[in-house]
């Protein structure tokens, strides 16, 4: 009888060139400013949409839908000149394309692409508690890696975003020496951890593989109090779906008894305070930036204020960012748009969670959802790239479930 060998699925390089401008344009510190380089990678995913013929499925009516909405917000103003129109309708072409070519191999080249930077964020992270090996690389190497795109005269933005293109020491972080990886702050490295953590025990069925630990220990080290929360959040989904033990009640009860405490340590407790204190004054924390965005919503409900978000969120704070990207939806695109935003976003998700865990499984697909919500709370991920790139990628297997079209996946979805 011949053994069944499992044959390793070669993944087109290309695709690694998608993801990873996704991600690097997205929060990288070195790149994400310069996100208009981004555009030369369209055009090079629209060459090989037609070279390969891809499929078109109903999601390029979404890109359609956002078009219109950013001529519009043109039209009255919210956008500075026509420019942002053409740019937000190409970005939105390029978020279906590179769904529809990258789709069946996306899973394991995040999977690849996250792992290994987490490798090298945890060397750092370790690095950085020793002085004379940090002041080299902030003194001998980080000059030449100046962020692109910075227009701001301030010298200090240098020290605040001094990073090697690999791993950024961002300067508030020293506090408690937190773990950026190559993102701009650790709450958002968190986010992209959080995902990998997700999409892996749908994947294998298991939340503790060697991969999986690595990105545990590396959420540990951003000590973002959101990123913990949505690895507990991962961690209490696995339970309720995929753990067979007869404990599995008493593990979860354990787990939100240990999360109460974790979040009682001194460092999570203050920030939490800190937050909450400042809701009614200070956009800038979480709730205040829930309280300043209702306001901006209550004025500009139809069609929001597109690239102007900034500029008109200006008028009630003077905060420098209200990053809160749950209700930022509704800054931007307004309340019809925004509330299509979430109905796209919560099918992207049922899809996403079929895939990759080879059968439909709407709950799960729920507890995805939450997860998008969680993460965003304190973040403005929901309108940067990554989170618009996966409403499409969800959305690219719409056609596969009417064709009864997803044998192929099924191979590629189990591979390394």
């Amino acid at each position: 009888m011949l053994k069944k060998v499992n044959t390793p699925i070669k993944v087109p390089m290309k695709t690694y060139v998608f993801v990873l401008s996704i991600l690097a344009f997205t929060g990288f510190e070195y790149f994400y400013r310069a996100d208009i380089l981004l555009i030369p990678i369209v055009f090079y995913s629209l060459l090989i949409f037609f070279h390969k013929g891809f499929g078109v499925n109903s999601s390029l009516l979404v890109v359609l839908m956002v078009s219109i909405l950013s001529l519009l917000q043109t039209l009255f103003g919210f956008n500075q000149n026509i420019f942002i129109f053409f740019i937000t309708s190409i970005f939105f072409l390029g978020y279906f394309l590179i769904a529809r070519i990258t789709k069946y191999h996306f899973a394991i080249v995040y999977d690849n692409l996250m792992f290994i930077i987490s490798l090298i964020s945890l060397v750092f992270f370790f690095l950085t508690y020793n002085d004379k090996l940090l002041d080299f690389f902030i003194t001998n190497v980080a000059v030449y890696f100046h962020p692109l795109n910075i227009k701001s005269n301030d010298p200090n933005i240098f020290t605040e975003s001094t990073n090697i293109l690999i791993y950024n020491f961002k300067n508030f972080a020293f506090s408690y020496n937190r773990n950026s990886g190559p993102f701009w702050e650790p709450g958002m490295y968190a986010v992209f951890l959080n995902f990998a953590l997700f999409f892996n025990f749908i994947r294998f069925k298991r939340l503790f593989s060697f991969k999986n630990i690595v990105f545990i220990a590396t959420i540990i080290t951003t000590f973002s109090t959101t990123g913990y929360l949505g690895m507990f959040f991962t961690f209490i989904t696995f339970n309720l779906f995929y753990s067979r033990s007869k404990l599995r009640l008493i593990y979860i009860a354990i787990l939100l008894l240990g999360s109460y405490f974790v979040f009682q340590l001194d460092f999570l407790q203050s920030k939490i305070v800190d937050q909450l204190q400042s809701a009614d004054s200070d956009g800038a924390s979480r709730f205040g930036a829930l309280l300043i965005h209702l306001q901006v919503i209550g004025d500009y409900p139809f069609i929001g204020v597109g690239e102007g978000t900034s500029r008109f969120i200006g008028q009630y704070t003077n905060a420098e960012s209200t990053a809160n990207g749950i209700t930022l939806v509704f800054v931007k695109y307004g309340i019809p748009f925004g509330l299509c935003y979430y109905i796209l976003l919560l099918k992207s998700c049922k899809n996403i969670v079929r895939h990759l865990a080879q059968q439909p499984n709407k709950y799960l697909g729920y507890c995805l959802f939450i997860l998008f919500l969680i993460l965003a709370f304190s973040q403005d991920i929901t309108i940067r790239h990554f989170y618009l790139f996966l409403i499409f990628w969800g959305l690219a297997f719409s056609l596969d479930y009417k064709q009864n079209n997803d044998k192929k996946y099924k191979i590629i979805n189990n591979a390394q």
